[in-house]
């Protein structure tokens, strides 16, 4: 029999309402110059799935890496979206590179939303 493998994953939530409120206005202490850029153009849902999971990606990658002293923040990674549409992790923190955990096959990311609510969801598989 095989190695068997471990899946984590992480969910979060977040009001399309509050984050254009709140958290829009504030997008530069979130995304990265390029980031901006790339959603400048993008409905408040977009904006909103992306937050979520970005989010959902530092609780993953705190709960897979051994941190001392150092803090992983939105502005510690970058998200995009591929050719197709569908969101990528195009860079990842130094810390999580440097883990002997990662390898970047091993990542992955996913948004939906309504009016309502966008859902960010990132899953780490060893």
């Amino acid at each position: 029999m095989g190695k068997e493998k471990t899946i984590n994953s992480i969910v979060e939530r977040v009001s399309i309402t509050q984050f254009t409120k709140s958290l829009k206005p504030a997008a530069k202490d979130y995304f990265t110059p390029r980031e901006l850029k790339n959603l400048n153009c993008c409905a408040d849902q977009t904006w909103a799935g992306f937050f979520a999971v970005k989010r959902a990606l530092i609780r993953l990658f705190n709960s897979i890496i051994e941190l001392e002293n150092a803090q992983i923040t939105e502005l510690s990674f970058e998200l995009r979206h591929d050719t197709n549409g569908a969101p990528i992790i195009s860079e990842f923190p130094d810390h999580v590179k440097e883990s002997s955990n990662f390898t970047r096959s091993n990542f992955h990311i996913s948004i939906t939303h309504n009016r309502h609510n966008a859902i960010g969801l990132a899953s780490f598989q060893r």
